[in-house]
Order: C-alpha cells, then structure tokens, then sequence
C-alpha cells in the first residue's frame, strides 16, 4: 500500500512539473498598444497582434491579463477534477 501511494505521488508530481513547463513554453499573445499578454482567444486582445512565450513576454514588461489568467486558473482546476474523478472511479 506505501508503495502505491508512492507512486501516485510521484506521478502527482511529474504531472505538476510537466504542466509548469508547459505554462513557461506557452504562447501568448501581444499588441502594440497594451501592456498585458492574452491567449489567442482572448476578446480584449487587438487585431495587431503579436506572439511570444510567456516567458519573453515577462521580461518585455508584459503582465498577464486578468480575464486570460482566470480562464487558465479554471482550466486547470477543471482538468484536476476530471482526473481526481477518473482515479476515484478507478
């Protein structure tokens, strides 16, 4: 039973460092007149737009949008609870 919950949080873990370097290799998205990135799907985001990593964007000056980061915030907790479900029915 140790060796069980071991690995799963192990594999928890993995997981969560695997999402972290996806976030930093994410691409977002810039306009010429704002100071905030977006997802592509973004409505505040201009038609004048341009694409960075999230990272580039960062050391640019630009801060996350407020309605684009709630949007992944939820994308993700959506994302835990499907997987927390398919393990409970496990």
């Amino acid at each position: 039973m140790k060796g069980r919950l071991f690995f799963t949080r192990l594999l928890v873990l993995l997981v969560f460092v695997f999402l972290c370097d996806m976030a930093g290799a994410q691409t977002v998205f810039v306009s010429s007149k704002g100071k905030k990135y977006h997802t592509e799907d973004c409505k505040i985001l201009a038609s004048d737009k341009k694409a960075l990593s999230v990272e580039d964007a960062k050391k640019e000056g630009y801060k996350a949008c407020r309605k684009c980061k709630v949007k992944q915030i939820e994308a993700i907790k959506r994302k835990e609870a499907e997987e927390k479900k398919k393990k409970g029915n496990s």
